[in-house]
């Protein structure tokens, strides 16, 4: 199959959810299993539940594993970077990915449930949290806490309540007593006869956070038989969700108004009560909210894959061409498949101070074949029409193309999408090869017979200020 593939995962505390698809916007494969929230399990788990989702994702594609383009990951619990770089180290040693990016999973409700983009995302699954984003990219988030100090209005939350009012009635402690539809419900869904069971059941080893959150099903069957749960339990739930929206809606300048909303995560889609609480009060404080129920918030994985995918390959076009007898037009894609061999995966190893991945020219020039008659070779810069044309046998074994930091394109702060840089720094000191070949935004290489065009500076001052700025370590850090 030719095509190029995409994949979206959307990871919690209850379940992981993989879905593959291509650049059209086809949906090839599916697959699910248990919770990776590293917060909520250990590491070995969340890396099976990652590992068995794609597996999954795959094998219902009918496909054999193989590196996609670009995979979308919006996992909970993975916010902080050392979290952030044990994915990027799993993604690595399982060699099935190309370029990968890391968001929340708020940020894939955001994708898939308001126009654009723009606007606040809830979700209230096993956890909870709020995000928002501005027409301008600002963001905002609210919640997210986890369930020892946060999680507000989330299916943890509801039952955690619930199993305490259940212990207070068995006590003595709530005058309501202990036979009443809260305790019926939630006993079985412990498959216990009675609170006497509770404590080996909720104790019991493999009984987790995520266990408690799938308890949320029995309280809400419970609420449609006693209005007081949903008075003292769903209703302040809904108040904390409502609040974490408009705490993730002011930053970015939503006081009132109209509001687009993506409402997502089990809990919250499930319990009528609870979302229209959250509606409710929201129009209280005067939103006027635009609501859309995200089911598979997989689904903004995907777009924000496929998002990425083509802003990549947009941005990225480098021409070949002039005295060559196959002219080439280079994309992301293009210049990542070719092979390892010519790949250069760290230029600091040339250029100290200096990140990101090249092609080595060589590669290039045999994919082009130049003529025989080819003696120069002109690098274009267009975004700042800066032109530097080089003998071809003074470069050919020196040159590289650098086209990549980390899974995405140079950006134009580090001399991106694409800079051309010399293998030796210290061999750039003949007449018509210097500092100055290592040229930032570089648009297009053309093989010439005669010397191509050239703008470099003449004036000493001004060639030792251009190679000043040549030499800046202008490739900070990893995106």
């Amino acid at each position: 199959m030719n095509r190029t593939l995409v994949l979206g995962m959307d990871g919690g505390g209850t379940v992981t959810t993989t879905w593959i698809g291509d650049a059209s916007g086809a949906v090839l494969g599916r697959g699910q299993a248990g919770p990776s929230n590293i917060k909520a399990v250990s590491a070995k788990a969340a890396r099976n539940a990652l590992d068995l989702s794609v597996l999954a994702a795959f094998e219902d594609a009918g496909l054999d594993v193989t590196p996609v383009e670009v995979s979308c990951l919006g996992l909970a619990g993975f916010d902080r970077e050392e979290d952030k770089d044990w994915l990027h180290k799993w993604a690595s040693q399982t060699d099935w990915v190309r370029r990968l990016i890391l968001v929340n999973d708020g940020d894939l409700a955001l994708a898939a449930g308001t126009p654009r983009g723009v606007g606040v995302a809830l979700i209230a699954g096993t956890g909870s949290i709020a995000v928002g984003r501005a027409e301008d990219g600002r963001k905002s988030r609210a919640g997210g806490w986890g369930y020892l100090f946060g999680d507000e209005g989330s299916g943890y939350a509801i039952a955690a309540s619930a199993l305490r009012r259940v212990a207070r009635r068995a006590d003595g402690r709530d005058p309501r007593g202990g036979d009443d539809a809260l305790t019926r419900h939630l006993c079985r869904a412990l498959n216990i006869e009675d609170t006497a069971g509770l404590v080996r059941a909720i104790y019991g080893q493999g009984f987790d956070r995520a266990k408690v959150a799938q308890l949320a099903p029995a309280v809400i069957a419970a609420s449609l038989e006693d209005q007081g749960i949903i008075d003292e339990i769903i209703t302040p739930a809904g108040v904390d969700l409502a609040d974490l929206v408009i705490a993730a809606a002011r930053p970015l300048g939503w006081l009132g108004g109209p509001l687009s909303l993506a409402m997502a995560g089990g809990f919250l889609l499930h319990c009528d009560a609870l979302s229209g609480v959250v509606l409710d009060q929201l129009a209280a404080r005067g939103y006027d909210v635009q609501a859309l129920r995200v089911e598979n918030p997989v689904e903004g994985a995907l777009m924000l894959a496929r998002r990425e995918l083509a802003v990549t390959e947009a941005a990225i076009d480098l021409l070949v061409d002039g005295a060559v007898e196959h002219s080439l037009r280079l994309s992301f894609r293009d210049l990542s498949a070719i092979p390892d061999e010519s790949q250069i995966h760290d230029v600091a190893s040339f250029h100290p101070g200096k990140k990101g991945q090249a092609v080595d020219l060589r590669a290039l020039l045999t994919l082009a074949l130049p003529l025989p008659a080819a003696n120069y070779l002109t690098l274009h810069a267009d975004r700042d029409d800066f032109h530097v044309s080089i003998p071809l046998e003074e470069i050919r074994d020196r040159g590289m193309v650098v086209y990549r930091l980390g899974d995405s394109s140079l950006s134009l702060d580090q001399g991106g999408p694409i800079r051309f840089l010399i293998r030796d720094p210290a061999s750039c000191h003949s007449a018509e090869l210097d500092d100055c070949a290592n040229v930032k935004y570089l648009s297009r290489i053309e093989l010439t017979v005669k010397r191509g065009r050239d703008n470099r500076p003449e004036d000493d001052a001004a060639h030792a200020e251009l190679h000043r700025k040549a030499n800046e370590p202008d490739v900070r850090s990893d995106p």
